[in-house]
């Protein structure tokens, strides 16, 4: 239907101001203009590509994804919708469906670079590391200076464990674009995995350039870099997780020894456990105001501050203690289980929030039917250790298993630590409740996966970090029957001379 000469200006109006909104960053209002505009001509595949961006950037990838494909239902042959489509499903973690869209978008234009790099990403999300590496040379022969292209080749190469060649590709990527924050901070966790602390580190710093949602941003004191601090009083934040928090705080005595007055501010649910650490004047959590102090500085940017390497690891354990009074109760609640006691945690926090953190859960954390052979090791009475979602599969356990669950009466990581204390073992998967367990210095063994965090580094069965660990690492992608298997084995013998 024809719009009429008052529709046209009207149209005209809502896309011109809608624009102006989306260039000055008000991206509600840009929305509710374009749908205005695309209700008057819904039609128009530039107002759906128009929206979707706007959708995107909005972080509604489930509505920009609905606007690219009437996009591309009006404009099939368009590559660019097809493009857009795929980058919506990235983000929406539907990685096949987005497979799909980048491979329509290079069949209508072979040449595409970017379709190349973000098909490279999804494949590499999906684990098919090898077919990641073949799409990434291809954009990179189309166009060689593309820094991004060479640092997700790297991340390719880095899944088949060619190191080598991956740092030359970080390296590259750096050359090309030495600003890029990704490419550094990329680079920092092959560092670290590596053992190569003192540049990892360094490389970490990055984070500040690439990421604006880190606690520290909303900090405004000066960020400590190194200054003297004798008479001065500065302030530690957490900053990205429980557990490295908990791993991290270790360094608070190195910063009390400098002669300074040290404030700690972290989650509410580990300021008990915390204020256990040697050294700390003061410990706020992240619900009340910031404390005045000279200065400020992020846990995580300790180890770099303090010029940490693998061999000057601050790793004396126990540096955490779990209160006596809680310590007594929890050995009253668990004195019906006989035999050597063992806790259980299967999976993480997921993060619902945070697309990167969601992958992370998915490829680390499991289930408790997982743990079902080392059911069969006599002597064994297990405890969960689960909180969360998945704590409910400890109210119906895979059969031939018995399994304690009272982790509802654990309020924060003090109460879990209480807890821990009163076991001989704790087996885990890479989530806080390792860091609780090696920071107490109680023995843990933990289920890594394949491409496991830089901490616990490469091919490694122990820890720097924390001596009681043992490390058992997934042999294939997604495959844990090996590493229970080895484990079960291992849990036999244990049990057999403790």
């Amino acid at each position: 239907m024809a719009l009429s000469p008052e529709q046209i200006e009207q149209l005209k109006a809502l896309i011109g101001n809608a624009r102006a909104c989306h260039a000055r960053g008000a991206l509600a209002d840009a929305r509710r203009m374009y749908e205005l505009a695309r209700g008057l001509l819904p039609t128009a595949v530039e107002l759906q590509v128009e929206l979707g961006r706007v959708l995107m950037q909005m972080n509604l990838p489930v509505d920009a994804a609905a606007c690219f494909r009437r996009a591309t239902a009006l404009q099939p042959r368009d590559p660019v919708c097809h493009f857009n489509l795929g980058n919506a499903l990235a983000d929406c973690r539907d990685y096949d469906e987005a497979y799909a869209a980048y491979r329509r978008a290079l069949a209508l234009k072979p040449d595409f670079v970017a379709a190349l790099n973000n098909l490279g990403n999804a494949l590499m999300l999906l684990f098919h590391f090898e077919e990641a590496e073949e799409t990434l040379r291809r954009a990179i022969a189309l166009k060689p200076d593309h820094a991004l292209a060479h640092v997700n080749l790297a991340d390719a190469l880095w899944g088949q464990k060619r190191f080598a060649e991956a740092m030359a590709s970080y390296d590259e990527a750096l050359r090309l674009a030495p600003e890029m924050p990704e490419a550094h901070l990329h680079r920092s966790i092959a560092l670290l995995l590596q053992g190569r602390l003192r540049e990892g580190f360094a490389e970490q710093e990055w984070r500040w350039r690439a990421n604006s949602h880190l606690p520290m941003q909303r900090i405004h004191l000066p960020r400590w870099q190194g200054e003297p601090l004798a008479g001065k009083t500065i302030l530690l934040h957490g900053e990205q997780g429980f557990g490295d928090d908990i791993q991290f705080v270790r360094f608070l005595p190195r910063i009390k020894a400098l002669g300074a007055r040290v404030l700690l501010r972290v989650e509410p649910d580990l300021v008990r456990l915390l204020s256990t650490i040697a050294g700390v004047d003061a410990v706020y959590d992240t619900t009340t105001p910031v404390p005045e102090a000279d200065y400020a500085v992020s846990l995580l940017s300790l180890a770099q501050r303090l010029d940490c390497t693998l061999e000057t690891i601050p790793a004396a354990v126990p540096y955490l203690t779990a209160d006596p009074a809680d310590v007594a109760a929890w050995a009253e609640k668990l004195a019906e289980r006989p035999g050597r006691k063992v806790g259980l945690a299967w999976a993480g926090a997921p993060r619902p929030g945070l697309v990167e953190a969601v992958l992370l859960d998915s490829r680390r954390s499991t289930d408790l039917a997982t743990f079902a052979p080392l059911a069969a090791v006599p002597g064994i009475a297990l405890i969960s250790l689960q909180k969360g979602p998945k704590s409910a599969q400890a109210l119906i356990p895979p059969p031939g298993m018995a399994i304690t669950h009272r982790m509802d009466e654990v309020t924060d990581f003090a109460d879990c630590a209480a807890l821990v204390q009163n076991l001989d073992l704790v087996i885990t998967v890479d989530t806080a409740v390792a860091h609780v367990a090696g920071a107490l210095g109680k023995p843990f063994w933990l289920l890594n996966r394949h491409d496991g965090c830089w901490r616990w580094l490469i091919e490694r069965s122990d820890s720097p970090w924390y001596p009681s660990a043992r490390i058992f690492r997934q042999q294939r992608r997604g495959d844990w029957s090996g590493v229970i298997a080895e484990m079960a084995a291992a849990l036999a013998d244990w049990a057999k001379t403790v």
